[in-house]
C-alpha cells in the first residue's frame, strides 16, 4: 500500500525554524518530524510517495530511494501554495488503487492509522479542545462522513479533521475551485463530494499531534517523551 505524505509547503508559520529547511525536517527531540511519521505507519504501507516543493532536495537527501525499509517515490508540487487538492493531483500518475494520505507536519498514532486503512474510504479525525480552529467533522449514526465544516463559530462536535485520509482513484473524479481568499484548492472539498456518492467512514484517532507553530514543537517534544506513537 502507498502512503502519500504532503510535504511541499514553505511552513511560513513555523519561521524561523523553516528559514533553511522544510517543515517536515524540523526536529523534535533531535529527530525530524518525518521520521516519526514514517515510523508510525501501518505495516501494510510499503511505498512512500513524498510530495515535495520548498527545499525538497533536503527531503530527498534525508530519505534517499529507500527509507525505513520502504521504497520512496518523489513528486514535486511546483506551486506549494496551491493547496492540498493540488498536492494530491500532482501525485496522481504514480498512485494505484487505495492509498493513505498524511500531512507532512502532523504526527499520528500507528494503531489508529492501522484501523483506518481497514476501511475502503476513510476520513481520519481526532477529538479537540478547540474544534473551532479546525475543520469539524459531521458524521451520521453509522459513523460515516456527512460534512466537514471549516472553522465553524459553533461546532456541532469536537471531532476535527486531521488532514489524514484513506482514498482511492475515485477521488480524482471530483474537483474543487481555488478559495477566493487564499487561492488554495482544498482536498476536503473533494472528499465531501466523494462522500455524497460513496460511504466514507470516520475513524477517530487517540494520538494526533499537529505542529503548526514553533510553540507546538516544545509541547510535542514533551509529549513524545511520555507517549509512543507506535504502541
Amino acid at each position: 500500500m502507498q502512503c502519500v505524505i504532503l510535504a511541499a509547503g514553505k511552513g511560513t508559520r513555523m519561521r524561523p525554524m523553516t528559514d533553511f529547511r522544510p517543515k517536515t525536517l524540523v526536529k523534535l527531540n533531535e529527530r525530524p518530524i518525518l521520521d516519526y511519521i514514517v515510523e508510525a505507519l501501518p505495516d501494510a504501507v510499503d511505498e512512500l510517495v513524498l510530495v515535495v516543493g520548498y527545499r525538497g532536495e533536503q527531503v530527498h537527501e534525508h530519505c534517499g530511494e529507500m527509507f525505513m525499509g520502504r521504497k520512496v517515490t518523489y513528486v514535486e508540487q511546483e506551486n506549494p501554495v496551491a493547496g492540498t487538492a493540488n498536492a494530491l493531483a500532482v501525485a496522481r500518475d504514480v498512485l494505484n488503487d487505495k492509498f493513505l494520505v498524511l500531512m507532512g507536519d502532523d504526527l499520528y498514532g500507528k494503531a489508529g492509522l492501522t484501523r483506518a486503512i481497514g476501511h475502503d474510504l476513510c476520513v481520519i479525525g481526532a477529538e479537540s479542545d478547540e474544534p473551532e480552529k479546525f475543520g469539524v467533522i459531521v458524521q451520521n449514526a453509522q459513523g460515516f462522513l456527512v460534512d466537514i465544516i471549516e472553522k465553524p463559530e459553533k461546532p456541532e462536535t469536537n471531532v476535527v479533521s486531521t488532514g489524514a485520509m484513506v482514498l482511492d482513484m475515485r477521488i480524482f473524479n471530483y474537483h474543487t475551485e481555488p478559495d477566493p481568499r487564499t487561492g488554495e484548492e482544498y482536498l476536503p472539498d473533494m472528499v465531501k463530494q466523494l462522500a455524497n456518492d460513496y460511504p466514507v467512514y470516520v475513524e477517530t484517532l487517540k494520538k494526533w499531534y499537529p505542529i503548526g507553530y514553533p510553540g507546538d514543537v516544545v509541547v510535542v517534544e514533551r509529549v513524545l517523551k511520555e507517549v509512543s506513537l507506535v504502541e
